[in-house]
């Protein structure tokens, strides 16, 4: 389950690990993502994400490109990433 590329040392913003794997098979889910680590503003007091991880299903990636929204299946799992149905 890990990602090719490896966690650098240090984040100075956000790191996402993308990778490509077989998930569910064509049409079922697309892809799916989360936060991994978190920081604490101190500040704010409010929480965000590090580092995260996106994977999304081989046999649809072909048909996305095709459609033209895989770009837009990219950024919805990324918003899942930095929170948006995660953490908040």
């Amino acid at each position: 389950d890990s990602c090719i590329n490896a966690l650098p040392f240090d984040v100075d913003d956000l790191h996402i690990c993308g990778k490509d794997e077989e998930i569910d098979g064509l049409g079922g889910v697309l892809g799916s993502a989360g936060p991994s680590f978190f920081r604490r503003d101190f500040t704010t007091r409010k929480w965000t994400t590090i580092t995260g991880a996106m994977r999304f299903d081989t046999a649809d990636i072909a048909n996305l490109v095709k459609l033209g929204t895989w770009e837009s299946v990219i950024l919805h799992e990324m918003g899942h990433v930095i929170g948006i149905g995660t953490l908040w």
